[in-house]
């Protein structure tokens, strides 16, 4: 079995956020995290391996999440809030 590509966090100039990855690893770990109906949590990171804390999960009146805050624990991976 092979393993999966890693993404360093040290790209120049990249805010992995941005990225395919970085969205791919936000979608993944935002959608464990409404599969609990959790209002926090952490969540293993796609792009680097390491763990996402997400804080601040609110759920509109249809069940979607409305508003999040995420950061990876990895320095330079990724970061967000919507």
């Amino acid at each position: 079995m092979s393993a999966a590509p890693q993404i360093t966090a040290t790209a120049q100039g990249v805010q992995l956020i941005k990225t395919a990855a970085g969205q791919t690893a936000k979608r993944w770990a935002l959608g464990r995290a409404k599969y609990l109906h959790a209002s926090m949590g952490a969540y293993r990171c796609r792009c680097c391996g390491g763990r996402i804390d997400i804080e601040g999960i609110e759920y509109g009146e249809n069940g979607e999440i409305a508003h999040s805050r995420g950061k990876c624990r990895t320095p330079g991976c990724i970061e967000w809030e919507d």
